[in-house]
């Protein structure tokens, strides 16, 4: 431990190490110091100097902490896309038609955006039941966000998500939810999300009730490759004056090329879905 009650912010003399963690902890206690100057506004430049000249006793020890280098922005897809789909449900097969006019799924691939995000805007779908022979529109969405900034021993961010949609026969459906990401460190590329969500869901008929639903929930998002994203989303909703049901989804995003791509999704509905996706500007 650093020495910091003393004025001298030196390691003790008794202290058993060698001289490779010594470099460490002397350069952990100057990352530390200069975030403690920024929040706190308050001038450390001796404090650092002091730990400085310590660390630089010891001579050149450490490797350099390897950084991480993004994607850049000019390989990120374009931001409106169309997708073609066929699936099956409860009702029927069907094809699918969806549109959106900005700007990423939170499985695509995040060259050039936020990191484990999403962000869709404008976005409509229609489909096609074949064996009843109806067109419906499933769903006009307002807009859909997710942001996952992760939690660390500096930083306790906030994570959050808020949908807006509108159903079949013009049922609104809005969705809000707060709480805490992570990194994994056992699995790379990994996040998992903790967070408290409430829901509102119009009835499908005037003799029945609203809904509102609230309950924890799980949001995991991995990327084994850069071309490969997956999502698993499960949430146990208490409904008011309704039984408690667990809501569950899950998709996969596989990038073919730039602005092409394939998704497989499946859920609790039992609604399985695959989807072409080309994006573009719009």
């Amino acid at each position: 431990m650093l020495n910091s009650t003393l004025n001298t912010y030196t390691l003790p003399a008794n202290t058993n190490l060698t001289r490779t963690l010594k470099a460490e902890i002397y350069e952990t206690g100057l990352k530390y110091l200069a975030v403690k100057a920024y929040r706190t506004q308050i001038d450390l430049d001796e404090e650092k100097y002091k730990m400085a000249l310590q660390r630089a006793s010891l001579g050149p020890i450490t490797k350099k902490d390897p950084i991480k280098q993004s994607s850049p922005p000019d390989q990120s897809h374009d931001s409106s896309a169309f997708y073609l789909g066929y699936g099956k449900n409860i009702l029927s097969e069907y094809s699918s038609f969806k549109f959106r006019a900005a700007f990423h799924d939170l499985e695509q691939n995040d060259a050039g955006t936020v990191p484990f995000s999403q962000n869709n805007f404008g976005a409509f779908e229609l489909r096609y039941y074949s064996e009843i022979k109806k067109l419906s529109l499933e769903s006009f969405t307002f807009l859909n966000l997710i942001s996952t900034n992760p939690t660390t021993p500096l930083d306790r961010n906030f994570s959050w998500k808020v949908r807006l949609d509108i159903l079949d026969q013009f049922r609104p459906d809005i969705e809000l939810g707060g709480g805490l990401s992570f990194d994994l460190v056992f699995l790379k590329n990994s996040r998992i999300s903790y967070f408290a969500t409430s829901r509102y869901l119009k009835a499908e008929s005037p003799s029945l009730k609203n809904s509102i639903q609230l309950g924890p929930e799980i949001l995991f998002i991995t990327r084994p490759l850069a071309t490969l994203g997956l999502s698993l989303q499960l949430a146990y909703f208490s409904e008011y004056q309704k039984t408690p049901y667990l809501r569950f989804s899950t998709k996969l995003n596989y990038q073919l090329e730039q602005n092409f791509d394939l998704q497989l999704l499946a859920n609790d509905q039992k609604n399985y879905q695959f989807n072409f996706v080309k994006n573009f500007i719009f």
